[in-house]
């Protein structure tokens, strides 16, 4: 699941979406500034949850990616996160 919303948005979207996520389900969040324990806080105990903070150097047309892993993260959904 992909979290691609305003950070202001982020903390009701995660309370309604909460019901429906299952422990060991892959959650990546785009949002500046909300915390990896924030979201975990919000979902299921096991959530994993991925945060990935990209940039927009539009002028040069090339462009990196942050990638922080969450509690239950492991290497494995790091590489799915990066691919």
């Amino acid at each position: 699941v992909i979290l691609a919303v305003k950070p202001y948005v982020l903390p009701a979207v995660l309370a309604e979406i909460a019901p429906h996520v299952t422990p060991g389900q892959l959650l990546v969040s785009i949002a500046a500034g909300v915390t990896l324990a924030q979201m975990e806080a919000a979902l299921p105990e096991g959530t994993v949850v991925v945060r990935v903070m990209p940039n927009t150097p539009v002028q040069v047309g090339a462009g990196a990616a942050a990638l922080c892993r969450g509690t239950h993260a492991g290497p494995e959904q790091a590489a799915t996160v990066r691919a």
